[in-house]
């Protein structure tokens, strides 16, 4: 299929209603990470979308930026999205 295939015909009332309804998914996702310069390992999971499994062997490998602080893991959120644009595409896929 190319950008050009219709898929669905809409009346003007369907067509609102879809971007309202896509709008609250988007609000509601975005509220799941609060704008906080300092993450936990639970905001971290929320923001990258991977399983606490794999942030903690990006952890232990070096693939990840974080700091420890009495042994509790610490993300900071710039650096995070920092990440996921430059060296997420690198990381092999995960199963």
């Amino acid at each position: 299929m190319n950008n050009d295939t219709l898929i669905v015909s809409l009346n003007v009332g369907e067509f609102k209603e879809i971007i309202r309804s896509s709008t609250r998914d988007i609000i509601e996702e975005a509220e799941l990470v609060p704008e906080k310069h300092i993450l936990r390992m639970k905001d971290c999971v929320r923001l990258t979308g991977f399983k606490p499994a794999t942030i903690y062997k990006y952890v232990a490998e070096g693939k990840i930026p974080f700091w420890k602080k009495n042994k509790q893991l610490f993300f900071d959120r710039g650096e995070i999205e920092k990440w996921i644009k430059e060296e997420l595409p690198r990381l092999p896929k995960q199963k």
